[in-house]
């Protein structure tokens, strides 16, 4: 550990500690450790005290804030904020999500943290992942009004994931089971505050007082800041395919029509990396409208952010159709935790084992087959008459960062 580090001594060699438990570590954008928690196992309180020497070493850093801690687990196009240091981790890895965690839900408590993480990872949508039963609380939800009146000076709006959790026994965002995350609603925050018993819009706080940059200018909308962020994530997503592909596409941005450009820059030289060529139209559209071509081979991408429930209503369906027709569909998803689970979810919906893995015995001769991008040479040969790949923007980076399956769970 390095010595440095709030509640370290004797070189990093010590803790200075009187609580029994193990270390819960905070991270930043770059995966750095900026501070500890000890999760308590004697039961005792605090259950989560920093690692930190009052009046010596405390746990604040350097600007004063405690620490946030930020985890990449997937989706960059969603952000989600739940309470706790350990809370996130956990929620990351189930949930294959973005997530940051404040300590006591105080988010808005370290604001120059939560605009740096925000500006750098530029979600489209942020939601809150209020913990079970703490919508009776008055000072949870005090702290959860304070994140929102910290995003809304933003010109961001907060969602929240709602699956009823009014009480302790409805489980929070890391002990919920993925199939239940993935078909919660997203609400507007005005109708969480509503359900409330006491509305926490209502509720009064006081905003940080630590001097901020703006990720916002006064002077520049919502709409404005939205259609920024978009091209900056536009490109350096084209900078990545350009690099996979050795080319420097010139793309003008501030064109309107931009993508029509990126789609003729990259045709060709895509076509020649991946030495295949599709037939037919390409067409785009919500994922409940992407149908199987009747008269052939389909390839279906889905890029769509978590808990739309698109894996039962939109993936799932014409999987199950091809395959009671007499075709065969191979499936792509991230990690061999979630083609597990992915067959099981399959399996159940149609009332008997049609499905399989490719770590199944009979994954070769099964109707459908759930398998991670890196396992795909086990299928040269066969033919497949609809192929879906499930978070394509996901399995991509997998691919390109060398994350592949054997990353998941």
């Amino acid at each position: 550990i390095n010595p440095k580090t709030p509640g370290v001594g004797f070189g990093g060699r010590k803790l200075l500690t009187r609580t029994a438990g193990y270390l819960v570590p905070a991270f930043d954008l770059d995966g750095n450790v900026t501070g500890f928690q000890i999760r308590n196992r004697t039961g005792g309180n605090p259950k989560y005290p920093w690692l930190s020497v009052a009046g010596v070493a405390p746990a604040n850093l350097q600007n004063g804030e405690m620490p946030l801690t930020v985890v990449r687990g997937g989706n960059s196009s969603t952000l989600y904020f739940a309470e706790g240091i350990l809370k996130p981790m956990v929620a990351a890895e189930k949930h294959r999500i973005n997530i940051i965690g404040a300590s006591g839900g105080n988010f808005a408590s370290s604001p120059e943290q939560l605009h740096r993480y925000i500006g750098a990872l530029l979600p489209k949508t942020l939601v809150l992942c209020p913990d079970a039963g703490s919508i009776a609380n008055a000072h949870t939800m005090r702290s959860y009004s304070a994140l929102n009146a910290e995003l809304v000076s933003m010109g961001r709006e907060l969602e929240v994931l709602w699956y009823e959790q009014q009480a302790k026994a409805d489980g929070d965002i890391d002990e919920i089971s993925h199939e239940q995350f993935e078909v919660a609603r997203l609400i507007r925050w005005a109708e969480f505050a509503e359900i409330a018993p006491k509305p926490a819009a209502q509720i009064k706080f006081e905003t940080a007082k630590v001097p901020l940059s703006q990720a916002v200018s006064n002077k520049q909308t919502k709409a404005e800041w939205l259609a920024e962020q978009k091209l900056e994530r536009d490109h350096r997503a084209y900078a990545q395919i350009g690099t996979m592909l050795g080319i420097e596409p010139d793309i003008d941005r501030a064109r309107e029509f931009y993508q029509g450009d990126a789609r003729k820059a990259f045709y060709q030289p895509l076509k020649r990396h991946l030495k295949y060529e599709t037939h037919g139209a390409l067409i785009s559209g919500f994922a409940s409208e992407m149908q199987p071509a009747g008269d052939g081979r389909s390839l279906l991408a889905y890029d769509c952010s978590q808990g739309t429930g698109k894996s039962n209503n939109s993936l799932i369906p014409p999987a199950l159709e091809v395959a009671k027709g007499g075709g065969r569909v191979l499936i792509f998803v991230p990690t061999r935790g979630l083609a597990r689970e992915f067959k099981g979810r399959i399996n159940e919906r149609a009332g008997e084992d049609i499905a399989a893995t490719h770590l199944d015995p009979k994954c070769y001769s099964a109707a459908i087959v759930v398998t991670c991008p890196e396992s795909a040479y086990k299928f040269k040969g066969q033919n497949f008459d609809l192929l879906q790949i499930d978070e394509c923007n996901e399995v991509l980076h997998r691919i390109e960062s060398a994350e592949l399956g054997n990353a998941g769970p």
